[in-house]
C-alpha cells in the first residue's frame, strides 16, 4: 500500500531533543504559519526558523543555519528548487533528517527540470506528509518510491480559547456593532482577492449571491462578514458587487491580519467556497468551534462539513439556506 496510516507527526516528534521547523511563521497569518505557530507552542521545538522566500541572501542564510543544525530532525513546510537544492545537499553530507509537509496540490507542475529536481529532492527527504487525501494519487504516480513513507494528516490545529479576548481586541469596533444588529451570520475568508482563469479563486462572489438569495428567500436580519487579509486591489471589486446585489448595510469587510476563529463563535455558518484547496484549515476551524461550514467539493474536506459542488451557485444556496433553516443557533 503507498500509504502509511501508521505514521503521524505525533509520533514523530514526540521525545525528540532537537527540532528545527522551517517554514512561514506569523506574520502575516496564513493557515500554514498559523498551523506552524501552535505546532510550535504543542511540541518542544529547538529552534524555529521563519522563512517565506527572497533574494538569494535569504537562502544563504537558510542553508547556514540548517548546516549548524545539522544532527537535527527537520521538519520542512516550504518549496521551490532552491529549497530543494539544499535539502539535498544537506541530506547527503550531514546527519539532518527532514519531514516534508505539502501543503498544496502544486509540487510536480512544471517543466521536466522542475519535476528532476522536485524527485530528487522527494528521495533526501525521509517521510512527507500531505494535507489531503486527493494528493496520495499525485505521489503514487511521480513518485513511487515513497511508498510507506508518505501519509496524510491535516494542518489544523486547534487554537486556545483563552486567547480569545486578546484576539478580539484586535477587532474593529464595527466588528461587534454588527453581529449585534444581525440574527444570522455567515462568514467567509479570503487572503486577498484573487482571479484564476477568470474565476475568482476563494469564491467571495458566490458567497455574496448566497447571501443575496438568503435575504430574497425572506430571511431577513442576516448578515454576511468578510475577512480579507490583503485588501488593497480588492476593494473595489468586492464594494462593486455590494452594491450590484443590493447588500449595502448586511455586508462588513474587514480588512488586515488578525486570527479569524473567534468569529466562528459569533458566526451561524462558514463558507468555503475556493475553486481551488489543499484542505482549507478554516472549515476544520469552523466546525471545532460550533460553527456549521460548507465548503466546495474541489479537496477533501474536515470531517462534519457540508459539501457543495465546485462553483455551483444553486447548490451552495440551497445548502446555505438548509444549515440557515435547520441550525440552532448558539451565540458565545
Amino acid at each position: 500500500m503507498f500509504e502509511n496510516n501508521n505514521l503521524k507527526l505525533e509520533d514523530l516528534f514526540k521525545g525528540k531533543k532537537k527540532i528545527t521547523v522551517v517554514g512561514p511563521f506569523p506574520p502575516p497569518l496564513g493557515g500554514v504559519s498559523v498551523f506552524l505557530e501552535r505546532f510550535c507552542n504543542l511540541y518542544s521545538v529547538s529552534r524555529r526558523i521563519d522563512f517565506k522566500g527572497g533574494g538569494i541572501v535569504s537562502y544563504i542564510s537558510l542553508f547556514a543555519s540548517l548546516y549548524k543544525d545539522r544532527d537535527c530532525l527537520c521538519f520542512l513546510n516550504v518549496k521551490n528548487n532552491l529549497i530543494f537544492a539544499i535539502v539535498v545537499f544537506l541530506s547527503r553530507f550531514t546527519k539532518a533528517e527532514f519531514v516534508f509537509m505539502d501543503h498544496n496540490e502544486q509540487t510536480f507542475q512544471g517543466g521536466v527540470i522542475n519535476i528532476a529536481m522536485t524527485k530528487s529532492f522527494l528521495r533526501s527527504v525521509k517521510y512527507v506528509v500531505v494535507v489531503g487525501r486527493h494528493m496520495i494519487n499525485n505521489y503514487a504516480e511521480h513518485a513511487p518510491f515513497l511508498a510507506g513513507k508518505i501519509w496524510v494528516e491535516n494542518a489544523f490545529l486547534p487554537p486556545n480559547l483563552s486567547e480569545r479576548s486578546a484576539v478580539l481586541d484586535s477587532y474593529p469596533p464595527e466588528y461587534f456593532r454588527f453581529i449585534a444588529s444581525k440574527n444570522v451570520i455567515i462568514n467567509t475568508s479570503a487572503f486577498k482577492v484573487k482571479f484564476e482563469n477568470g474565476v475568482d479563486l476563494y469564491g467571495i462572489d458566490m458567497s455574496l449571491k448566497a447571501l443575496k438569495y438568503l435575504k430574497d428567500s425572506g430571511i431577513n436580519s442576516v448578515g454576511a462578514l468578510i475577512f480579507i487579509a490583503d485588501i488593497d486591489s480588492g476593494l473595489k471589486y468586492v464594494s462593486k458587487m455590494v452594491r450590484a446585489l443590493e447588500l449595502s448595510g448586511d455586508v462588513l469587510i474587514i480588512s488586515g491580519q488578525r486570527e479569524l476563529w473567534p468569529s466562528y463563535l459569533d458566526s451561524d455558518v462558514s463558507i468555503r467556497a475556493t475553486s481551488r484547496d489543499g484542505y482549507g484549515v478554516t472549515v476544520a476551524e469552523s466546525i471545532s468551534l460550533g460553527c456549521a461550514a460548507i465548503a466546495s467539493d474541489v479537496c477533501a474536506r474536515a470531517e462534519g462539513a457540508i459539501i457543495f459542488r465546485n462553483r455551483d451557485q444553486q447548490d451552495l444556496n440551497a445548502k446555505v439556506l438548509s444549515v440557515i433553516s435547520e441550525h440552532k443557533f448558539k451565540r458565545n
